[in-house]
């Protein structure tokens, strides 16, 4: 059986194919509509969880390092080098699924490095500010 659905983030109308018959009944079935997302966008938020899951480990292990004071300049680098990734990736993930330009400035590797705890802040930092810089569409002009 086939079931129309609109994506749960974007909106796009779709259908979905059930084929397990007493599995779940209709009422079930019509219940978990409300959860279906289309491709892209289940793609984009599986991505999006991925690092920033990977955002949250690397801020964790850092700030514990900091904390027991066991800092040198190699473990200095590789943090750098790792929130320096993750925020390409990031950068590239909100690029890939939006087609705005997503803002990379070093200060941000810089104030992960400086405050790990402030995770939250950076990336809704990359979410907010993509395409921020990019030229207006321009408008039809009336006939």
């Amino acid at each position: 059986m086939k079931f129309p659905y609109h994506c749960k983030f974007c909106g796009t109308a779709g259908e979905v194919e059930y084929n397990e018959p007493g599995v779940l009944t209709q009422t079930q079935i019509v219940f978990w509509l409300d959860f279906v997302s289309c491709n892209p966008c289940a793609e984009y938020q599986r991505q999006r969880t991925d690092t920033l899951r990977a955002f949250y480990k690397a801020a964790g292990t850092w700030d514990l390092l900091k904390k027991t004071g066991n800092i040198d300049d190699v473990a200095t680098a590789r943090a750098r080098k790792m929130f320096d990734q993750l925020i390409h990736k990031l950068c590239d993930i909100v690029e890939t699924r939006w087609h705005l330009p997503a803002r990379f400035e070093s200060s941000l590797v810089e104030t992960l490095l400086d405050h790990p705890g402030r995770v939250n802040e950076v990336t809704r930092f990359i979410f907010k500010n993509a395409g921020v810089n990019t030229p207006p569409k321009p408008q039809p002009q009336p006939l």
